[in-house]
């Protein structure tokens, strides 16, 4: 894993919890609002960043129409749109949806009508899109509760819809994350009402509405507010996060989906090497074997601003296979 260098003084300010969106098409990195401490201040700011030349730039549209200053929200995006929704600031909850235009630059309020059903305000939830609707699960809400409720948004129709399920449900969670895996909304991990964190995986089938739990072989110690993102349709690979047990961690894990297996990266003996530990950090993938990491936070004292990335087949398949027990590795 290496640090990325901007060659731009213009780029976001240090922040945890914040947004992100990768635009293949354009081959940019999208990061909106945040949370910095010391001071503490909370961020609507919205940059690009080219991987083709490692800039950073801000989007500066009309300040009368876009999002609030926020942390903990959601942003999912297709082409050349990217939707916002909720987050928090201080003790208000938004339950507020926005869809920034990538070509003109423009953010839009999605409104609503009074008798409409739609989310509660919340923060620390999952939203991803998927063939013309966003899905968006959990977090916590303005009623003071962790939620498991399942919702999508049709992008063409402008609605929301509640999706009753059925099967192994997953409880009610905050600070998991969330992917398209085949034809399954994916869960990964969370923090649930007890405040305890949990290495679960449920996949939700988007055909039949039914939830199912993924059962692994063992389970590593749990987290939350982690970055998680799918390699060669196969691999959860979770960076970081928090649990009571480890607090702040710098732990590389992936999950193996055909063999239900967590196995934990073996760290390289020089830390420049290797992000610190710290949680509500964005990243994504970016290409078939690279991961961007941005942000994120350590105790209530510290944000970051760097840029890392991760190359998957030197560090998942080369280093990991080093690190597992011998007779794993004909497994791979």
């Amino acid at each position: 894993m290496e640090t990325v260098n901007s060659i731009t003084e213009e780029k976001p300010m240090e922040v945890a919890k914040s947004g992100i969106f990768f635009d293949s098409d354009q081959h940019k990195i999208y990061i909106f609002g945040g949370n910095k401490l010391n001071p503490t201040q909370e961020s609507n700011q919205l940059f690009s960043f080219d991987l083709q030349n490692n800039k950073w730039e801000q989007i500066k549209p009309d300040q009368n129409k876009q999002p609030s200053i926020r942390s903990a929200h959601s942003m999912t995006g297709f082409k050349n749109k990217i939707w916002i929704f909720g987050g928090n600031m201080e003790n208000e909850y938004y339950d507020d949806l926005w869809e920034f235009d990538t070509n003109l630059n423009q953010w839009t309020k999605i409104e609503f009508a009074g008798h409409e059903k739609k989310p509660s305000g919340r923060y620390s939830h999952s939203a991803i899109y998927h063939n013309g609707f966003i899905y968006l699960f959990g977090g916590f809400s303005n009623e003071g509760s962790r939620k498991n409720d399942l919702w999508r948004f049709n992008t063409l129709q402008k609605k929301w819809e509640e999706i009753p399920s059925i099967g192994e449900i997953p409880k009610a969670r905050s600070s998991h994350t969330c992917h398209i895996y085949e034809d399954n909304l994916m869960i990964v991990g969370g923090l649930d009402e007890s405040k305890i964190e949990n290495c679960e995986i449920y996949l939700f089938n988007l055909n039949t509405f039914e939830w199912s739990k993924i059962h692994p072989i063992f389970d590593l110690p749990a987290f939350g507010g982690h970055v998680s993102v799918i390699y060669e349709n196969q691999y959860v690979v979770c960076f970081g996060g928090f649990s009571w047990r480890d607090r702040y961690s710098n732990k590389l894990r992936y999950f193996d989906l055909k063999k239900k297996e967590w196995f934990l990266y073996d760290f390289p003996q020089n830390p420049s090497l290797f992000p610190s530990a710290r949680f509500g950090s964005v990243g994504c993938a970016y290409s078939r074997s690279h991961f961007f990491l941005f942000g994120g936070q350590y105790e209530n004292t510290l944000t970051y601003d760097e840029i890392w990335d991760f190359g998957f087949e030197q560090e998942i398949i080369c280093d990991l296979r080093d690190f597992l027990d011998q007779k794993l590795l004909t497994d791979f």
